[in-house]
């Protein structure tokens, strides 16, 4: 932690309305410093009172975070920028939030085929390509990436992908299903997807 507050970002209630992608209706919009915080992750109520709880835009980081913060961090945010590119500058953004020797760690969405993808929707999906890509920028502009593991498994399990219905078609269907109902690889319109995680250093 540093001198400053942490603070967690969540999109402004007008613009997460506005943008019709239902995460207020669904109970996913980070609203409230209360709503994200999660006492398993820092027990430390000490620790607790210095986190804030900011509104900002990941396509459009204020300035007046830029080298403010020991660490950088989202969660399965990047496939709903708008694009892969948008996905991948908000990446090399958050690299300026950073003081000298800070970490930027980040999930997405990412598709393990190496053919089609989807790309300029709400939910768009990254592939092995797109993250070198990104290793490159990051390289060159002088920070040290941490290798990505590409590696899908070759183990019997390895092979199981969920399929929908999802939770949240419930009420759609009249089908109850367990309301904490996680996934290690599933199809998105056919294409088998698990996650990536990507940590990003910037030099002292």
């Amino acid at each position: 932690m540093g001198a400053h507050d942490a603070p967690e970002y969540a999109l402004h209630p007008e613009a997460s309305a506005a943008s019709g992608q239902g995460w207020i209706e669904a109970g996913a919009h980070g609203g409230s410093r209360e709503k994200l915080l999660h006492r398993n992750i820092c027990p430390d109520e000490d620790k607790q009172a210095l986190i804030s709880h900011n509104f900002a835009d990941m396509n459009a980081v204020p300035e007046k975070f830029h080298e403010q913060f020991d660490f950088c961090w989202s969660s399965c945010a990047l496939e709903h920028l708008g694009s892969i590119e948008q996905g991948l500058q908000f990446i090399e953004n958050s690299m300026r939030v950073l003081k000298p020797g800070g970490i930027s760690v980040h999930t997405t969405e990412f598709n393990l085929g190496n053919g089609e993808t989807i790309d300029n929707w709400p939910t768009v999906l990254f592939q092995k390509r797109h993250m070198e890509v990104l290793e490159q920028r990051l390289t060159q502009a002088g920070y040290a990436v941490s290798p990505f593991n590409f590696d899908a498994g070759d183990q019997v399990l390895d092979g199981l992908f969920d399929i929908p219905p999802w939770p949240w078609d419930v009420e759609k269907l009249n089908w109850n299903m367990l309301y904490c109902y996680t996934h290690l690889k599933k199809s998105i319109d056919g294409m088998p997807c698990t996650s990536i995680g990507i940590t990003v250093r910037k030099s002292e």
